[in-house]
């Protein structure tokens, strides 16, 4: 990045500019630190009269103790300067002091300053320059757009996702989830200060800063540096605000509600409650008392609550029980039972509670009861969160620097389940905790070297369920009697039932140690390497489990008694997991006068710590298929004993067998009798079988070790024009949901021939990406740039499933393998006008192909399961999240004297693909998949503020508008028809057994995307 120089004008006195302390700070959450979190200051500093080079020029950055002298030949850098926005310090004896203001300073970023001195004219004076930021970064060798704090918060945004939906190459697909590039959305690594905050059971973002907290963030789509790992599609990195050396803080609020004429699809949203979403945050910064401002702090906090737009009626409660067998309707019992609900249920309840009088028996008497009742709208896709940010530098010394820093996150929320429309209790809740510690230490050696040592710890927890006591839940019974095209009028999820999805109660929490240490070096003026290893220590605990009725002797027991199946059934999993892993790094930034390369070579080492089964066609060693029966002497079948039972053999590789001991899987290694004979499960004599052969049900896993050779090359073509070219391998390990998925590796049997298993695999390989990119920046004026990115990915071993039969003919199970395979090309194109007097505007467009086999990873196994089954692509087809043409526009407009500011925010995408059925409802394909595309996406966001100076505070009026014209954007479509308001299926529906209409069945609010949102608030600043 190269910093002209201008506005030049003479003050009496030295000048005291406006500071960031100078603390290179981790903080939070997971993973290791991969990246490089600071900048750097380089140029050359001359006499302007005689152009000589000056050596000796002391050069500072004004309230830290970061800084350096000039070399012989008047050269300088400066290393591991946080970003932010700072006065460089200027002096040398002879010559008229300088600062050189406004000088803005990113992450990764080479700024140059080159400073031309003036001889000493007149005591005191001193020579104040005001930077100017080119918009052309001299040394960017792969695509990286970078977002800074103070546009975020003039932005209508409310999270930092939100932020990232608008930079190029990123898309959110109808889950919420974020794809850079062309990848799944498990492929982008997360990081905050140089901490990844990915989940690795999912691959999702686990904890994130709130926007408040933000200096600075960065998304880096293509092909990264060598210390970047663990990400196919990109990286995404956040810079935290730190605490200054003056006392500054912010309290705000505000309030709101859905304002949309769409009333027929959004039930009871017309209706303008202020309060349904409500959010308070606030922040302080400064020094610690009695340090001396050597110890500074930075804490901020929010709470945010939203309702939400998708509401249900609670008609029913999980403990009512209708029967609508009879063919009459007319004879249909409709009953409720709220009086037999227990003080836990009743709480989730709550006051509203609907009651009947008594039995309804008739569909019309009781629909004419319904319409008597003005049903209160029940929250069914309700969002809290309460965030907490803290952090605590010190300055040990000029040159050595320590922090502490912690972020939490708790969030409860649901998700809109349409069948649970009437009956909103019996949904489930979810909830999200995070807690992240991360104190650094980091050491600057000289001017031109430094080091950090990080330590973090991490637990993210994630629960799902009804109730948390298990004796809570319900009948299954009361799910079943609602049944085609009909809400539930009772039951809850979580329980196994034959009308409902089969959604597991889960429980799980990853613990995350991180050991880190960094250097970076600039050896000369034209190389810069940076080094690193780091070690990662996973504690992964998860359960997941389906209510069942409870047994006696004689079967099952009438009442029914929930209860949690025993762990060696297929539905009720355990496990405890400790996998490691291990990198390293180096990486050379070469800064030549005619380009810039960048040249790195990553290793990265997993070990899964997990096991697999030596023969997949007899899995599960407590479902074993083939089995032996040892007996103590001839003809005597009776198990008086209790060693001799059923044992498991294992063939080995010459046919020969071997036993296995039930309990652990092992070889058999317990004492037999003598007269012991072995007999298969057709009673076939085996004693003269060869059994000294040894084997075992499982094995454990490979540790997967991987080199990563990367390379970036930025050429200059003008003062204010480059172009750059970026190539490199990308290796990710598998997320956790798929090493460990059913590690006991138990089948569903209740159905024959029928595909209802999945199984994980903890010997899966890295996934694989090779990417190439060139692009183009251009400068024109001092204000304005244009970008350019070509971009190509050919991606391999993507996870995919592949099904495997038993050695029982017709049982199959699916199994998670490395199949999948895909591609993604496009071209990015982004104009981007500088502050001006008031105009600010961002734009980009992508054109992007995203091709692939499967978009899913269970797709293969969804195909098979299906009924009736289908064929699998073996043809590339369009991703999910294959969204051809996206246009994003960000232009705000504020006064330059600060007292209101305009932004709005535009977006505008085509559709993404869907599969066209003929009948959906019974999944007969049309075409291929993803064949047809929905309509296009477009949505404003605008934001106004009114700032008012009451003495040492700033008061703040602002109004946040989304989706300004309420318009009705689709997320999901019937695939009969490719639209969200009509389906050629309710021609085909036949009589709904249940309370509602076909018409409210086919009315789908989850279909699309957020209506208007109205929020106004307070924020008073100081």
């Amino acid at each position: 990045m190269n910093t002209s120089l201008s506005h030049v004008n003479y003050r009496q006195g030295p000048v005291k500019g406006l500071l960031l302390r100078s603390l290179f700070i981790s903080i939070v959450i997971c993973e290791l630190a991969w990246g490089g979190q600071t900048g750097k200051i380089t140029g050359m500093a001359i006499d302007g009269e005689t152009g000589d080079p000056l050596q000796g020029v002391n050069i500072l950055l004004a309230g830290t103790s970061i800084g350096t002298f000039t070399a012989q030949d008047g050269y300088y850098v400066i290393l591991n300067i946080p970003p932010g926005t700072y006065t460089l310090k200027v002096s040398m004896i002879g010559y008229a002091p300088h600062s050189v203001e406004q000088l803005m300073v990113s992450m990764d970023v080479t700024t140059e300053v080159n400073l031309s001195l003036s001889t000493f004219v007149v005591e005191g004076e001193e020579v104040v320059v005001t930077a100017q930021t080119a918009i052309v970064q001299r040394d960017l060798t792969a695509s990286k757009q970078v977002v800074r704090g103070e546009d975020i918060s003039r932005m209508p945004v409310e999270d930092f996702v939100d932020a990232l939906e608008l930079q190029a190459g990123v898309i959110k697909d109808v889950d919420g989830r974020i794809h850079i590039r062309g990848g799944r959305a498990s492929e982008v690594n997360y990081l905050v200060d140089g901490i990844s905050v990915s989940d690795p059971f999912a691959g999702e973002l686990s904890v994130e800063v709130e926007i408040g907290g933000i200096q600075e963030f960065q998304v880096i789509s293509g092909s990264f540096n060598a210390e970047y790992g663990q990400a196919l599609s990109g990286v995404v990195e956040v810079i935290t605000k730190e605490g200054g050396e003056e006392y500054h803080g912010t309290v705000s609020t505000y309030v709101g509600d859905y304002i949309t004429s769409d009333s027929d699809i959004f039930f009871g949203i017309g209706d303008i409650q202020v309060t349904d979403i409500t959010n308070l945050a606030a922040s302080l910064n400064g020094p610690v008392p009695f340090f001396n401002k050597k110890l500074t702090f930075n804490v901020n906090g929010r709470y945010f609550s939203n309702n939400g737009w998708q509401n249900g009626q609670r008609r029913f409660t999980p403990l009512n029980s209708s029967n609508f067998e009879d063919a009459n309707p007319d004879n249909w019992i409709i009953r409720d039972n709220t009086t037999l609900l227990p003080d836990s249920i009743w709480d989730i309840a709550g006051d509203s509670v609907i009651v009947l009088d008594a039995t309804i028996v008739g569909l019309d008497d009781y629909r004419a009861h319904a319409d008597t009742q003005d049903y209160a709208p029940v929250p069914m896709n309700p969002f809290k969160k309460l965030s907490l940010q803290a952090k605590l530098a010190l300055k040990i010394s000029p040159s050595i620097k320590f922090s502490v820093g912690g972020l939490y996150n708790q969030v409860e929320f649901s998700q809109y389940r349409h069948r649970f429309l009437f009956n909103p209790d019996g949904n489930f809740k979810e909830f999200r905790n995070g807690l992240s510690i991360t104190p650094v230490l980091s050491h600057s050696l000289s001017s031109s070297t430094f080091y950090t040592a990080k330590l973090s710890y991490l637990f993210f927890g994630y629960d799902r369920y009804v109730f948390e006591d298990t004796l809570d839940y319900v009948d299954p019974l009361l799910l079943e009697v609602a049944r085609q095209n009909a809400f539930y009028t009772g039951g809850t999820a979580g329980v196994k039932s034959n009308q409902s999805d089969r959604d597991f109660i889960v429980h799980r929490e990853t613990t995350t140690g991180v050991g880190k240490f960094d250097i970076t070096s600039q050896v000369s003026k034209s190389h810069q390497i940076k080094s690193g290893v780091a070690l990662k220590q996973y504690d992964l605990q998860y359960e997941e489990f389906e209510i069942v009725p409870g047994e006696d002797a004689g079967g099952i027991t009438v009442p029914f008694r929930p209860t949690i199946p025993p762990v060696t059934s297929f539905n009720h999993n355990v496990y405890h997991r400790k996998p490691q892993e291990f990198s390293a790094y180096i990486q050379d930034k070469i800064e030549l006068k005619e380009m810039v390369i960048n040249l790195g070579l990553r290793l990265d080492y997993f070990d899964s710590k997990g096991r697999v089964p030596t023969d997949f066609r007899d899995p599960s060693l407590t479902q074993a298929i083939k089995t032996i029966n040892i007996y103590p002497g001839e003809g005597d079948i009776l198990l008086i004993d209790p060693l001799h039972r059923e044992v498991p053999y294992r063939l080995n590789a010459d046919d020969s067998r071997a036993l296995i001991d039930p309990d652990t899987g092992e070889p058999f290694s317990k004492s037999l009798p003598s007269d012991a004979r072995f007999i298969d499960a057709a009673r076939t004599d085996l004693s003269q079988k060869d059994w000294a052969a040894t084997a075992s049900w499982f094995e454990n896993t490979k540790a997967l070790a991987q080199l990563s050779p990367r390379v970036g090359i930025s050429y200059p073509i003008t003062d204010r024009g480059a172009i750059y070219f970026s190539y490199g391998f990308f290796f990710q390990k598998p997320t956790f949901e798929q090493l460990y998925l059913n590690p006991e590796f138990e089948m569903n049997r209740e159905q024959s021939g029928v595909v209802n298993t999945l199984i994980g695999n903890a010997n899966l390989k890295n996934k694989k990406t090779v990417n190439y990119e060139i692009g183009l920046q251009q400068q024109f004026g001092m204000n304005t740039g244009f970008f350019v990115t070509i971009f190509y990915k050919d991606i391999n071993n993507w996870i995919g499933t592949e099904i495997v039969e038993t050695y029982i003919a017709g049982d199959r199970y699916g199994r998670f393998i490395n199949l999948d395979y895909g591609n993604v090309r496009g071209i990015t194109i982004e104009l981007e006008l500088r502050p001006r007097t008031y105009v600010t505007a961002f734009i980009d467009y992508t054109f992007q192909i995203a091709a692939g086999n499967a978009s899913d990873p269970e797709a293969v196994f969804a195909d098979a399961s299906s009924s009736p089954p289908r064929e699998s692509e073996i043809q590339t087809v369009p991703l999910d999240w294959d969204q051809r043409h996206t246009l994003n526009l960000t232009t705000m407009l504020n006064d330059p004297a600060g007292n209101w500011g305009i932004s709005v925010i535009g977006k505008l995408n085509t559709g993404k693909p869907y599969t066209p059925t003929i009948r959906a409802t019974r999944g007969v394909r049309a075409s291929f998949e993803n064949s047809e595309r929905k309509p296009i996406h477009i949505n404003f966001d605008l934001k106004g503020t009114r700032n008012f100076k009451v003495g040492a505070y700033t008061l703040s009026l602002f109004l946040k508008v989304f989706n300004l014209f309420d318009a009705r954007n689709v997320s999901t479509v019937f695939s009969s028809t490719g639209r969200a308001d009509f389906t050629s299926d309710i021609l085909f529906a036949g009589r709904v057994h249940g309370v509602n209409t076909i018409g409210e069945w086919f009315t789908r609010p989850d279909y699309y995307t957020e209506p208007r949102r109205v929020q106004m608030g307070l924020t008073i600043a100081f």
